[in-house]
């Protein structure tokens, strides 16, 4: 989806951030995490979101964004813990 959205279409004009920001209101994510992302700061800035959340981009294309009233980062790291079977892996 990544490669299509963002890559291809390069964001369709933010609709992805369109999406979250119509979506959080009244009652505001306070953590969201997103598969095939690429760039959180990208989805936070459609989404008119940088400010009031924080977001970390890791391995393997996964992302995470928290609301930084509800949440503070006091450490980030990455392990994996789980990998699909061979015969399901994606494009290989």
């Amino acid at each position: 989806f990544w490669w299509n959205l963002f890559g291809r279409r390069h964001g369709n004009a933010g609709s992805a951030g369109r999406l979250i920001s119509g979506n959080s209101l009244p009652t505001p994510y306070d953590v969201m995490g997103f598969q095939e992302c690429e760039s959180i700061a990208w989805v936070l800035g459609d989404a008119g979101l940088t400010a009031s959340f924080g977001g970390l981009t890791g391995p393997h294309a996964l992302c995470i964004a928290y609301r930084k009233e509800a949440w503070d980062l006091v450490g980030d790291g990455v392990s994996d813990v789980g990998e699909d079977r061979a015969d399901q892996w994606y494009g290989t």
